[in-house]
């Protein structure tokens, strides 16, 4: 990628900086207005203006994170698939997504390269396509090439199997550390073909005892739909397995208002989540179905806890003998009760390069204490090193190989507290959702935060208008779903609250702060009149 291509991108459309980058949308209505009202020539003749082209590219920098998926998930604008259970299917035409299927400009990504800065994570603002499948991409491995000497971050890839034929495979293996998600859906040709739609899928299929072969960790994934039998899945899971990957992530699928792949969650979800936790005896694989929050309230009648969902293979608590459904009561002596904290305090330990760590746990009614020491297979350390380092090390990241459900940070209960108090608020509306509030109204009972503050506290979960169907995944509401419930509970309950609080995972561009549909929070306090803060918290990473 020499120099001559770089900065003749071809045009952008509008909604693939949306949210992103909203100063260009308003650059756009400033012109518009302008051609209303004269003409543009050049030499004398009229100029038919359709687009505009940023001059200072250095101008537009800002923070994009360290990780350089922001770079090579602007290659994936392609797919041959067509799959059934495909995310893109059934979106609302305002979602602030690009719809192309156009490979980006060379000249593009290496733009793209030009002014991203690995160390300081700084780099041009993000455009959202519609994304596919990356390895697609007829310069990707050059693209990851120029990537990998600018960084030696993870490289983390989403793919359909479909483009690892050996000979790719065998290129991506001198580009470590990487880590593939593969989505299998199924080891059998009949049932993929029937929903992936590709008449490839022996390549998929075989790549996981390529991947296996040529040392690249991988994920395996399978969206469970009713189009998959139990039977099915348990022999995909069992082929899998054989393989050693990372872990397997059984995704439930899920549809929008405007999709016609409907079918009974209410039964369908549940004997999915009683399927893998049988599975789980079967094979050593961790098995984690997305979100893994419904498993936990569907399961559990006390929430966040600390509780093992699967140990990675190799890990150095694997090498200890942690188990699934261990329960974590203390670590080095120190007592713990909710997930988050276990998580911290491993993520320390292991950072700080400890050699030993005493865990004490509940197993089966009974104490034990177990010993884990420090990871010797090289291969499992080299990716963890590479994962502890890596931006977003919660999808992939898990201490010492322990890996549990997502949980409820009770900090956040401490910042709600704060917010409270610095709006001076007495009648508070927290808008919540599906699978968060059970743990959220569990850890407030806990912990009292609210008593002693003289306020009426409400919580309310905002329907999924926008997108509908079965959606239940808080971080997918939208500004107008927020409005109706607000407007809603005012209608219903005769209630006006002063403040309304709202989870920041929800609109997560940190320069922003837009939605799915790039509409800003702030949208919400000029439709209904009332201050509403956003709670920053994480989002279900899965």
């Amino acid at each position: 990628m020499n120099d001559s291509v770089i900065e003749r991108c071809s045009y952008y459309p509008l909604e693939s900086i949306q949210a992103t980058e909203p100063r260009i949308e308003l650059i756009k209505k400033q012109l518009e207005s302008i051609l209303g009202i004269v003409d543009l020539e050049y030499n004398g003749h009229p100029v038919k203006v359709n687009g505009f082209r940023l001059k200072n590219l250095s101008q537009w920098i800002m923070d994009i994170g360290l990780s350089p998926t922001y770079i090579h998930i602007h290659c994936s604008r392609q797919c041959e698939g067509a799959c059934s259970f495909c995310y893109l299917k059934g979106n609302p035409n305002n979602v602030a997504l690009a719809k192309s299927q156009e490979p980006a400009d060379i000249q593009e990504i290496a733009t793209r390269l030009k002014y991203y800065n690995p160390i300081n994570g700084r780099g041009l603002f993000h455009s959202l396509f519609e994304y596919r499948e990356t390895l697609k991409y007829p310069y990707i491995i050059e693209v990851l090439s120029e990537l990998r000497k600018r960084t030696d971050r993870l490289f983390a890839i989403t793919t359909n199997g479909s483009p690892l034929t050996e000979r790719l495979i065998k290129e991506l293996s001198k580009l470590q550390p990487i880590l593939l998600t593969v989505s299998l859906i199924s080891s059998t040709s009949e049932t993929r073909n029937k929903l992936v739609k590709l008449s490839s899928s022996g390549t998929a299929i075989r790549s996981l005892q390529l991947l296996n072969e040529y040392g690249i960790p991988f994920i395996c994934s399978i969206t469970m739909s009713p189009d998959i039998t139990f039977e099915d899945l348990e022999q995909t899971i069992i082929y899998a397995d054989l393989n050693n990957p990372y872990y397997v992530r059984i995704t439930l699928e899920g549809f929008t208002k405007l999709s016609n792949r409907i079918f009974d969650t209410e039964k369908f979800y549940p004997a999915v989540v009683n399927k893998i936790r049988e599975l789980r005896s079967k094979v050593t694989t961790p098995l984690l179905v997305f979100p893994s929050m419904y498993e936990e309230i569907i399961t559990e009648s006390k929430y966040n806890l600390p509780r093992v969902l699967g140990v990675v293979r190799s890990s150095a608590a694997a090498n200890a003998g942690i188990e699934y459904g261990d329960l974590i009561t203390t670590i080095n002596g120190l007592p713990v009760k909710t997930r988050p904290q276990v998580f911290n305090i491993l993520q320390i330990l292991e950072k700080s390069g400890a050699d030993k760590v005493s865990i004490q746990i509940q197993r089966n009614c009974d104490n034990k204490e177990i010993i884990i020491e420090s990871v010797t297979e090289p291969s499992e350390h080299t990716l963890r090193s590479s994962l502890m380092e890596d931006e977003a090390k919660s999808h992939f990241y898990f201490p010492f190989g322990i890996i549990l459900h997502s949980g409820f940070q009770l900090q956040w209960l401490n910042d709600l507290k704060e917010i409270i108090e610095k709006h001076k608020a007495r009648t508070v509306l927290f808008l919540s959702s599906y699978l968060m509030r059970p743990l959220f109204e569990q850890a407030l009972k806990d912990e009292n935060i609210i008593e002693g503050l003289d306020i009426d506290f409400y919580i309310e979960v905002p329907k999924n208008t926008f997108f509908g169907g079965n959606i239940f995944i808080g971080d997918m509401l939208v500004a107008e779903d927020f409005i109706m419930c607000i407007q809603d509970f005012i209608s219903q309950k005769g209630i006006r609250p002063d403040l309304v609080i709202i989870p920041g995972s929800t609109f997560p561009n940190q320069h922003w702060r837009r939605d799915l549909a790039g509409v800003s929070y702030l949208q919400i306090e000029r439709e209904v009149g009332i201050n509403v803060e956003l709670i920053e918290c994480d989002t279900i990473q899965f």
